[in-house]
């Protein structure tokens, strides 16, 4: 952890609504507690600790340089902060014994009377995952695992104890899953023709899951990479790409693993945890401090948390162009900021968020019809600069653009004008008929003055889709108004309605 942190937190807090911290280690929270000050000031609920092994065995063996003692201790400061949530990460090498288990399950007693006694509301997970022998590691040359028979054992005793006790047990991958990820990470181009036949056969795997015949592609991979690649390797050993690595050389590496399966653990470069032990990744072989939590971040924090909790807020309307559709909306949200940026550098230091209005009368029909949504924009200061911007001009990128809310927007009634070229009495009215009834909507209908009226039944009403219709056609005129719900998607009415012609169909508020 760099030792400025606490400057660090306090400067992303200036520019960002949220500042959020991955895994942590439990080591430099036990020294270091007040830590846990700055990260709650910034919002921070829920924790992620990356304990690895089960025991200090386990640990030492995974070279993690952390005992029981900080272990508890770091979780005794995380829990007097009562999170949200805590979650602690584990891996299972397969080389665990009984020993190390009953070394676990008194860890999780202990973890217990901590939870119990300090926070006991916090939700709290014991994730598993399989030991990966990543290159370019000391665990390259290990021996990785193979027979998931082996850890069957372990992963039920381990689930055991998490579950009668309280916590909740996860596992990261199936075993099949973390076979495939292991030949990846260790195979070379010998197993491109394997993947890549697996793939025109439809299969698919994205790191985290696949699809397909998982037990074939395992066992080409097996035979294309050969048993070297599975059991326990020399220094002599040639891995795949090992010449793209400079630091750390492959003699520490080796080094590193022979203290490893000697379960030796001679620390790591930080002042009170050990020494330098010779990576190559640094020329002055000097120490690492210990992060600092100064005074002065904390009182600057706390002047702009406060801002925070008062943000103005405006709307604005954010059309997603084709090239943008299928983004998350994690993902839409940052291309809209960094847009905002890229067109009004200034607002950097008083911009804080945007986010999709969720209960949208006023575009919510709009807002599904060519990729058209409100947005609320946050601002930390004035938001003058934005709005003033957004009535000049209109904020265009690639994927998106941004612009004022319009009064024509504004509403969740519709009405979609066409030219219907089948002009048959009734042609128009079944397929209106026909899509309520496949969404699952019962209505009534009656006509007055040439206009035929569906309404939905109030029961169906509360699927938030569509609450009425009306239609009225002259000739080869059609004319649809409809009353929208939360949950209508007005592009499917158009496409079931004119088929391949649906964007020629005009939609206006009324």
């Amino acid at each position: 952890m760099h030792t400025g942190i606490s400057r660090i937190i306090a400067d992303l807090n200036e520019v960002a609504k949220f500042v959020n911290f991955k895994s942590q280690r439990a080591d430099i929270i036990a020294l270091r507690p007040e830590l846990l000050d700055i990260e709650i000031l910034s919002g921070k609920r829920t924790y992620t600790i990356g304990v690895e092994g089960i025991s200090d065995r386990m640990r030492r063996y995974l070279h993690k340089s952390l005992n029981e003692l900080e272990l508890l201790k770091a979780l005794e400061h995380i829990y007097a902060k009562k999170p949200r949530q805590l979650k602690l990460f584990f891996m299972i090498t397969g080389l665990e014994n009984d020993k190390d288990l009953k070394e676990f399950k008194d860890f999780i007693m202990k973890l217990k009377r901590l939870k119990i006694g300090l926070s006991p509301g916090c939700r709290t997970i014991m994730s598993f995952g399989l030991l990966v022998n990543l290159p370019f590691t000391p665990m390259q040359f290990a021996p990785t695992i193979k027979d998931p028979d082996s850890i069957k054992q372990i992963k039920g005793d381990l689930k055991r104890d998490c579950e009668t006790n309280g916590f909740e047990f996860r596992m990261a991958q199936d075993m099949e899953e973390f076979q495939v990820s292991q030949h990846i990470a260790l195979g070379g181009f010998e197993c491109f023709e394997t993947i890549s036949d697996f793939a025109k056969k439809g299969g698919y795997f994205d790191g985290e899951h696949i699809t397909g015949d998982k037990n074939a592609l395992i066992s080409s991979l097996r035979s294309a990479s050969g048993e070297g690649l599975s059991g326990v390797k020399d220094e002599s050993y040639v891995f795949p790409f090992e010449n793209l690595r400079g630091a750390p050389a492959k003699s520490f590496l080796y080094r590193m693993y022979n203290e490893a399966r000697n379960f030796k653990d001679s620390g790591y470069c930080l002042l009170g945890k050990g020494e330098c032990i010779g990576c190559g990744g640094c020329e002055d072989r000097k120490l690492s401090r210990l992060p600092e939590v100064g005074k002065e971040d904390i009182e600057r924090l706390k002047k702009i948390v406060e801002l925070k909790k008062k943000p103005q807020t405006v709307q604005a309307v954010v059309t997603i162009k084709e090239q943008g559709r299928f983004l998350t909306p994690e993902a839409k949200c940052a291309f809209i900021g960094r847009a905002v940026f890229e067109h009004i550098p200034s607002l950097v230091k008083d911009y804080l968020a945007c986010r999709q209005v969720q209960n949208m009368p006023a575009s919510k029909g709009y807002g599904f019809l060519f990729g058209r949504f409100l947005y609320d924009f946050e601002f930390m200061g004035s938001s003058d600069v934005f709005m003033g911007y957004l009535e000049k001009n209109k904020i265009d990128s690639p994927l998106l653009d941004i612009s004022r809310v319009s009064e024509k927007e504004i509403g969740n009634s519709f009405r979609i004008t066409s030219v219907w070229k089948d002009v048959s009495k009734y042609g128009f009215q079944n397929m209106l008929q026909d899509f309520l009834l496949e969404n699952g909507m019962g209505f009534d209908i009656r006509k007055t003055d040439g206009v035929t009226y569906f309404e939905v039944a109030a029961k169906d009403r509360k699927k938030k889709l569509l609450n009425s219709a009306a239609l009225r056609q002259e000739n080869s005129i059609v004319s649809l108004e409809i009353e929208t719900g939360s949950n209508f998607s007005i592009v499917s009415l158009l496409k079931h309605l004119f088929g391949e012609e649906w964007m020629d169909a005009k939609v206006e508020a009324v």
